[in-house]
């Protein structure tokens, strides 16, 4: 940082929401954020990306065809991963916004919501990376 001198020096980015009709073509499946794209503030992409990972290679032991593989992956992961592309998309907003009121409300909000209990463990389980929905959870992973 010390060779920063001024903001016009730094490279600033934008992030889109993505939704994929299907994780895969043919001879291609998209894992992590090729697949399911989010915005960092939730910090689960690195997390959502290896459990992607382990559960196709569990789908290909067990179904050798790829197409196969690929449509009991999707079965397994559309619940969790359409959690997550729901809530950073609508967190976006209030973390990447250009407005003051969005970044004001965010950080009112957020240490109440955090104290309030049951919010507070909807929000632990959810940075876990355990949602799976808005109303349920994992604790564990189950064998395929």
């Amino acid at each position: 940082m010390a060779r920063v001198t001024s903001f016009d020096e730094l490279t600033f980015t934008t992030y889109r929401s993505v939704f994929m009709k299907s994780c895969w073509s043919d001879r291609i499946i998209f894992l992590g954020d090729a697949g399911h794209p989010t915005s960092p503030h939730l910090g689960q992409g690195a997390n959502l990306a290896l459990e992607d990972v382990w559960t196709f290679s569990e789908c290909l032991k067990q179904k050798t065809e790829f197409q196969s593989a690929c449509l009991l992956y999707e079965s397994l992961r559309k619940h969790k991963l359409r959690y997550y592309q729901r809530l950073t998309h609508w967190l976006t907003p209030f973390f990447q916004s250009e407005g003051n009121m969005k970044g004001w409300g965010r950080d009112i909000f957020l240490p109440i919501m955090s104290q309030t209990p049951l919010l507070r463990s909807q929000m632990l389980k959810t940075l876990c990376g355990f949602k799976t929905g808005w109303t349920k959870s994992e604790f564990h992973k189950t064998e395929l």
